[in-house]
């Protein structure tokens, strides 16, 4: 029989995702393969005091459905966090939690879009993004940045992408691929153009908030504007920020209009999230932050390192990275040296030839570049590094054994 499948389902796989099922069977079938590919780290577990939480929801009977939009004491947590770290005020009736912030990404989509709405983008972006939009009908406008711009969206940029379909624009700071993160300054002027805008709705994703170490402080667009509220929806989560990004948990905080619909929505989707991992994420956002502490110096320690190798690998241009996982270098000429056609066919090399799992940037909406994650163990960091050295310059790395033995 030959099934006919809707134009919904002709959308693509995750990339990322698709990449680390290569990484799974090309281990299975016994190589060690170093994945610099999916945004989470191998070696920070999530804190002893959040398992425990899930234990005790366990062994107390709390595996049974909750409501909808997540149970109340875990609303009220993230509005007491909002309030807290972010000197935004929300109340439960504005919130709800979903199976990941890409859940609540999607939500948000699906009860907004239409067919002939227009979302603009900032390339790079996550992937999701682009598909998500896509599914909906509507269509994606991207703004093209660039390296010597730190990736960044400049306010002339965005009033020329406007237009009278223009229905959202997404922020996403730090910033998935480039870890940049927009300062209270830039969001600023940002938000002047958005004002002049009332049919736009903004959806800003903070998933990435406590993985900084820049001296600019992370700010949501509501702390430069706050007469943005009532048309900007805040995406946020725990994958990150506690190493939980198998627990599967977001949340979105916004106009209580856009939070009942996406409720309905989700209702018919995926019903309540995962009653242990809620339990769990209260105890996430009890205000200690200490395990973030360590690991964002960890990880600083980590970006510095793979910052460093990048700088000084002929034919790679690259900015240091402000927050989030990853750096995000132009690799161009390293392309043309080893007389390849595309990002593509670079990340196919390294894994073949190096057995290191990286991203291509056309993925991410930008050719000619390269998302690598630096979040991995040290050890396993340093033999990544190795390995791509040896594909992309074998002769010099010989000459180095040579002299070394």
């Amino acid at each position: 029989m030959n099934i006919k499948f809707s134009k919904r389902s002709e959308l693509r796989p995750s990339p990322i995702f698709s990449q680390s099922s290569k990484v799974t069977r090309m281990r299975e079938a016994g190589q060690d393969i170093i994945s610099l590919a999916l945004g989470e780290t191998d070696d920070f577990d999530t804190p002893l005091h959040i398992k425990a939480a899930a234990i005790e929801a366990i062994d107390s009977g709390k595996t049974k459905y909750t409501p909808v939009d997540g149970i109340a004491k875990l609303k009220q947590a993230i509005c007491q966090k909002l309030l807290q770290e972010n000197d935004l005020e929300y109340n439960p009736y504005e919130v709800i939690v979903s199976t990941g912030a890409k859940q609540s990404i999607h939500n948000a989509m699906m009860c907004l879009l239409d067919k002939g709405d227009e979302v603009i983008l900032t390339a790079p972006y996550w992937p999701s993004y682009y598909d998500n939009i896509v599914l909906t009908g509507a269509k994606p406008v991207i703004i093209k940045t660039s390296l010597e711009k730190k990736f960044k969206l400049l306010p002339e940029q965005l009033e020329a992408a406007i237009t009278k379909n223009t229905r959202i624009v997404i922020i996403n700071s730090p910033n998935n691929p480039s870890g940049q993160i927009y300062s209270a300054s830039e969001l600023k002027k940002l938000s002047k153009i958005l004002l002049k805008h009332p049919q736009i709705l903004i959806i800003t994703d903070d998933i990435y908030e406590h993985i900084k170490w820049s001296e600019t402080e992370f700010s949501n667009i509501l702390n430069v504007c706050p007469s943005l509220k009532e048309r900007t929806l805040i995406i946020n989560g725990i994958s990150k920020s506690f190493a939980m990004t198998g627990w599967r948990m977001g949340y979105a905080a916004g106009p209580i209009d856009l939070i009942q619909k996406m409720k309905s929505f989700q209702s018919q989707a995926t019903s309540c999230p995962c009653s242990i991992t809620q339990y769990a994420a209260l105890e996430a956002l009890d205000g200690n932050l200490s395990t973030i502490d360590k690991m964002v110096q960890t990880f600083q320690k980590r970006h510095n390192f793979m910052f460093e190798f990048l700088t000084n690998l002929e034919g790679c241009e690259v900015q240091p990275a402000q927050g989030a996982y990853y750096l995000f270098p132009k690799v161009t000429e390293i392309i043309k040296r080893l007389e390849l056609k595309s990002d593509l066919e670079l990340v196919d090399l390294i894994l073949e030839k190096a057995g290191v799992s990286v991203l291509p940037g056309s993925v991410f909406g930008v050719e000619g570049h390269l998302r690598i994650s630096f979040v991995s163990s040290d050890d396993r960091l340093k033999e990544a590094i190795k390995r791509i050295n040896e594909v992309i310059h074998p002769t010099e790395s010989t000459e180095d054994n040579e002299t070394t033995s």
